[in-house]
């Protein structure tokens, strides 16, 4: 019996497989083995197909290379040494020791758990307990709520569907439903945001604000950017009761008349 160390798509860690022969290896990888050498003499070994085929829902492990950039690969990946005649062989208990030590469970900002193998103490991801707190507001609400909404899929069920993305200043960036307009009714209006043209854009659901770091990634508002949301939004009542909250992030200058927006 001779027993490697493997990981898949959405499991937590490395797992043992047993491995005694190609067929073996083409049922755990897949066909069209390739492999990928790492320091210590050990080698990451994966599927051609798995790479062509590859989609963030099968993505599981990332090795970060010495220019920083991340080499992913998906689905099943199996870690071995070589032996004569490129056998593969089980790592050792160093080569096992340098594995576990380089190699840590994140989270990307797609939502998905993925092993990142990191050879050269470089950062290419947020590490996996990383918190974004976000402001957040549902239509009736009084006012904005701060909440965690850390991976895509609490995010996409926040809004109920899709992501989309509307860009404020200072780096803000407004998180909707793309499809919020299917909902649209006095009841479900969460924001009337004036355009610089001084139209009025009308959003329906649940809405959150974020910000976004240099490398595209999803992070938590700073106070200056809460500061901002906040002076720049004002609760007003609509002509039947209902709760209208009017955004005006370009200073157009604007303040509610019988539940309807007026330009100064």
């Amino acid at each position: 019996m001779t027993t490697f160390l493997t990981r898949k798509e959405k499991e937590i860690g490395w797992t043992e497989v047993e491995v005694n022969s190609t067929s073996d290896l083409e049922r755990v990888i897949g066909t069209e083995i390739r492999d990928y050498q790492l320091p210590m003499g050990i080698h990451l070994i994966y599927s051609e197909n798995s790479q062509e085929e590859g989609t963030f829902q099968t993505f599981s492990t990332a090795i970060v290379e010495d220019d920083g950039d991340s080499q992913p690969f998906f689905k099943s990946v199996l870690v071995a040494a070589f032996g004569e005649n490129k056998n593969l062989k089980p790592l050792s208990k160093e080569q096992v020791s340098w594995l576990r030590e380089h190699s840590e469970l994140i989270e990307t900002v797609a939502g998905q758990r993925v092993m990142q193998i990191n050879p050269f103490g470089l950062n290419s991801f947020d590490r996996f307990e990383r918190k974004i707190t976000v402001l957040a507001r549902k239509p009736q609400a009084v006012g904005f709520e701060r909440m965690e909404l850390n991976s895509l899929q609490d995010k996409q069920e926040f809004v109920g569907g899709h992501l989309d993305c509307i860009s404020w200043p200072l780096n803000i960036d407004l998180w909707v439903d793309d499809e919020f307009l299917l909902h649209a009714s006095n009841e479900t209006l969460s924001l009337a945001i004036v355009q610089k043209d001084k139209s009025v854009q009308q959003i329906y659901g649940n809405i959150f604000f974020s910000s976004v770091n240099e490398d595209g990634d999803t992070v938590s508002l700073s106070e200056e950017q809460l500061r901002f949301i906040k002076t720049h939004t004002e609760l007003f009542f609509g002509q039947n009761g209902e709760l209208l909250m009017i955004a005006d992030p370009y200073d157009v200058a604007i303040h509610a008349m019988n539940g309807g927006v007026e330009h100064a």
